[in-house]
């Protein structure tokens, strides 16, 4: 028996998992891969559910080319839906709808509309963007985090009705943080500016272009925005929790937000599957052709684990010892948690969607790829 463990130590929010748990004992020997398989991920996530005291979580293993993905459903639906969590469940995705935002870059830039390299301001001629000393942030600083932008603006102290109006006037007197492009700072400000841009160049709405160029292609009919959730929908998404406390619903951004398209994303295990093995280049695809523009990486993000920044995308090793790297993406927001983590060369990858948002549910996507690959990935703190 192994005890798998491995400490790590987060030093700024959104960079680096912090991978924690109680330590397992598993065996790798004398079973079948699968019933291991099954035995590892009950445990570990009945370690986390435990813990955070999470109503319900789904989990989706993808293990090789196989178009027939392992699912592992633990909860209800909510206290008054009875109903098993399973693959048709909403759960709200937060920023993992970045990379739907950053996918409609990555089309614009292929269809030759604007480069990663251009000023941003060039594509809101109406609004007025910081510079820092004269250095003006370009289209790729918005996408990787290296703005000076912060998170969120000051005056936002409601995000259910921040407004594109209350945005421009904060943005008419912002300051940067840094220089573009010097340092990584998350910010969901810089992907609420990129939306406005796509929806400039496009022509159109965030959620409709997010719908006619990414969701619907892909035939993710059940990933919207939370106003546009139908009532079957809305009967099947669970509530966000801390712990257990629900957290408000649907229409925490209104569709006229300008922070949608940073977060405003629900889905479920059976579109989100789809949407990972588009990215993975398993599911034939548009995306295919993005990924290397997607998953190229443009900036090390700082910290003990140091990762690299693509579009959206963010790239680590899965242990310090491997040599395997993780395309990763997490999202929480009103009271979710959604990570996703794939390894493209084995076509392995776990999407781990929960209704509660007091945990770090990467510490399971981390455990399992390290549980197929025999490596020590999983932690204790």
């Amino acid at each position: 028996m192994r005890i798998l463990q491995l400490n790590k130590k987060m030093s700024v929010k959104h960079i680096i998992p912090i991978f924690y748990a109680l330590s397992i004992l598993i065996t790798t020997q004398g079973f079948s891969k699968e019933k291991d398989l099954k035995s590892f991920v009950d445990q570990v996530v009945k370690n986390y559910m435990d813990r955070t005291r999470t109503h319900g979580l789904i989990v989706g293993v993808l293990d090789g080319e196989s178009d027939d993905p392992k699912t592992f459903a633990y909860g209800e639906v909510s206290r008054d839906n009875r109903e098993q969590i399973n693959e048709n469940t909403e759960f709200r995705i937060g920023s993992i709808t970045k990379v739907f935002t950053a996918t409609m870059l990555a089309k614009a830039i292929s269809d030759g509309k604007l480069s990663l390299s251009d000023k941003a301001q060039k594509y809101l001629p109406h609004v007025k963007l910081p510079t820092y000393h004269g250095q003006e942030i370009t289209i790729v600083n918005l996408a990787t985090h290296t703005s000076g932008l912060p998170d969120t603006p000051p005056n936002m102290r409601n995000r259910e009705t921040y407004s594109k109006k209350d945005l421009f006037e904060y943005l008419d007197h912002a300051t940067l943080y840094h220089a573009p492009g010097h340092h990584w700072l998350y910010s969901d400000l810089g992907y609420a500016i990129l939306s406005l841009i796509i929806e400039n160049i496009d022509k159109g709405r965030w959620y409709d272009l997010v719908k006619a160029q990414v969701t619907s292609p892909l035939d993710m009919g059940s990933t919207l925005p939370g106003p546009l959730l139908s009532r079957h929908l809305k009967r099947n998404t669970t509530p966000g929790y801390t712990r257990s406390e629900p957290q408000h619903s649907f229409d925490v951004e209104r569709l006229a937000s300008p922070f949608l398209g940073a977060g405003g994303l629900y889905s479920n295990l059976h579109d989100m599957m789809i949407f990972m093995k588009a990215n993975m280049g398993i599911k034939s695809s548009f995306i295919e052709d993005l990924m290397p523009l997607l998953q190229k990486p443009r900036f090390t993000i700082p910290g003990g684990d140091p990762g690299e920044m693509g579009l959206a995308w963010q790239m680590y090793k899965l242990s310090p010892n491997s040599s395997l790297e993780m395309v990763t993406k997490g999202g929480a927001l009103g009271g979710y948690r959604a990570f996703i983590a794939f390894i493209p060369e084995k076509k392995q990858g776990v999407i781990v969607l929960t209704n509660n948002n007091t945990g770090t549910v990467q510490d399971i996507n981390k455990a399992i790829l390290g549980f197929l690959n025999d490596v020590p990935a999983y932690s204790e703190r």
